[in-house]
């Protein structure tokens, strides 16, 4: 059960792992009460 994990696989895997969580849309990872800057009042 104990694969060993190169040094190119973690490279390639935390790359896509990044990758992924930049294309995520913020309104997803603020949850229900997220307002858009845009939306806000100074």
């Amino acid at each position: 059960m104990s694969e060993q994990l190169t040094r190119r696989d973690f490279v390639d895997r935390s790359a896509t792992l990044a990758a992924g969580a930049m294309i995520v849309p913020r309104h997803v990872l603020g949850g229900p009460g997220y307002r858009a800057p845009s939306d806000r009042l100074n």
